[in-house]
Parts: structure tokens; C-alpha cells; sequence
């Protein structure tokens, strides 16, 4: 079996930034490559970009043939995607807003073919923004799409 010490330093270079942390898991897995049953290695990601959150490998073949991915770990529960805003509360804050976007200013009626209204963060939510309603705005598929995870820029704005 591999050390902890030189599985952590290839999860090092293979993932770079993204790695959180290494650990000797607490349930025997058998690895679909050797067929060894033992305690996985796991290693646990920042998942912004990548697509799981933490991940179990073989300490058995991990030195002979690299690291044999056993499976995937569930996410903990509070890194899962977050629920979407509910259809009272998007149709409040269009009502609100006079179906116009706040940031060019266009009303529903003036988008081109294509665009159509957002409910959009002010406060993006990857910087802390909450989903109440004094952080919500409406905003043209142009705008908000354009800006992205980005507080919003009025000189960057496609539609102004």
C-alpha cells in the first residue's frame, strides 16, 4: 500500500490550487482495477472547477499504475447546488421593477428577438449577495448574462 505523505503530493500536482485536503477514508472499498479491498485515499476539492467535490482512490496500485479512481464521494450536503427562486418571487421583483432592466434601462417590450428578462443578483451570490428582495433586480438576458458572477459595470453593459 502507498503512504498518505506521496498520495497527497501527486493530488498536489494533479489538481494544484483546487486541493483542500487528503485522508485515509473510514470505509473498506474494493478497487475496480486491482480488486484490493482496503481504506481509499481520498482527496477533497474546491469545486469551482471541478466536477466533484471529494473523490476516493486505491492506495494498493496507486504507485504501479497511478492513481485508480475507485468512486465518487457525495457532496456534503450544504455544497450542493442551491434551490432557484420560486416564480412568486420573480414575477414580485418584475412587477417591482416595471418589467424594465435595471441596468439599460429597456423595458420588456424594447428586447430584441432572443432577449428576455432576468431576476439578477446585485450582490452576486459567490460574493456573499443573499436572495432577498433588496438584492434582487431585474435585468435584460444581455446585462445579466454579460456580467456573469460580476457586480455590474454600466460601462460594460451591452445594452447601454
Amino acid at each position: 500500500m502507498g503512504d498518505l505523505t506521496t498520495f497527497a503530493t501527486l493530488m498536489a500536482d494533479k489538481y494544484g490550487e483546487a486541493l483542500l485536503g487528503v485522508s485515509l477514508g473510514n470505509e473498506d472499498l474494493t478497487c475496480k482495477r486491482c480488486g484490493e479491498t482496503a481504506l481509499p485515499f481520498c482527496v477533497e476539492l474546491d469545486t469551482a472547477d471541478q466536477p466533484h467535490g471529494r473523490a476516493a482512490y486505491c492506495g494498493h496500485c496507486m504507485n504501479g499504475y497511478g492513481a485508480a479512481h475507485i468512486k465518487f464521494l457525495p457532496k456534503d450536503p450544504d455544497q450542493r447546488r442551491r434551490a432557484s427562486l420560486s416564480t412568486a418571487t420573480r414575477w414580485k421583483v418584475f412587477v417591482r421593477d416595471g418589467w424594465t432592466c435595471a441596468y439599460c434601462r429597456r423595458h420588456k417590450d424594447q428586447l430584441e428577438p432572443g432577449e428576455y428578462l432576468h431576476v439578477d443578483h446585485i450582490v452576486p451570490v459567490a460574493d456573499g449577495g443573499t436572495d432577498a428582495d433588496g438584492n434582487l433586480t431585474c435585468a435584460c438576458s444581455s446585462c445579466n448574462l454579460g456580467k456573469s458572477g460580476k457586480q455590474f459595470d454600466s460601462a460594460a453593459s451591452p445594452g447601454l
